[in-house]
């Protein structure tokens, strides 16, 4: 379980162009290490009042956040990762989720018309596969053959020594 608390990271989408906040995308980053063999990811919608929409992907594979228009309710909702979406965050070892806000702009200063989407947290919990680390080596038959007959050698060795000190 890996949790993203916003504190440097805001995706607050909003305000004045020169607000160092605003953005119109963003990504929010989970890191493992291992296998992932299944995964949540719980987004806590703070605020969303938008005209425009937020598209979202999970390592590139697309992800339907809805709802599609204003709300100024906060919410909470998880998504289950998909097995595709899954093999991709395997793969570089990170679930990356990719937020795009497509808002209308009004002037050349480029404030955005009234948009505000905001969240409150992220959070992945996820399953990663056992590690029993490596394979026990199997020996191979000729291996075992030679094992054998080098045991046999020095049992009959043994067994002339032992008749040898008898007599």
């Amino acid at each position: 379980s890996t949790a993203a608390p916003l504190s440097l990271f805001n995706p607050l989408l909003a305000t004045a162009a020169n607000d160092p906040r605003v953005s119109t995308s963003a990504d929010v980053l989970f890191s493992f290490s291992g296998e992932l063999t299944s995964a949540d990811l719980t987004i806590d919608f703070l605020d969303w009042q938008t005209d425009g929409y937020v598209t979202a992907t999970v390592n590139g594979s697309p992800l339907t956040l809805g709802p599609a228009r204003n709300f100024s309710e906060t919410f909470v909702r998880t998504y289950s990762l998909s097995p595709g979406q899954i093999a991709a965050a395997n793969a570089v070892q990170r679930v990356n989720l990719t937020l795009v806000l497509d808002t209308q702009f009004v002037s050349s200063s480029e404030v955005p018309n009234g948009d505000l989407v905001a969240f409150d947290f992220f959070r992945l919990d996820g399953e990663l596969a056992e590690d029993n680390g490596p394979p026990s080596p199997v020996p191979e038959p000729s291996s075992l053959l030679l094992m054998l007959s080098g045991m046999g050698c020095v049992a009959m060795v043994r067994r002339r020594r032992n008749a040898s000190i008898s007599t």
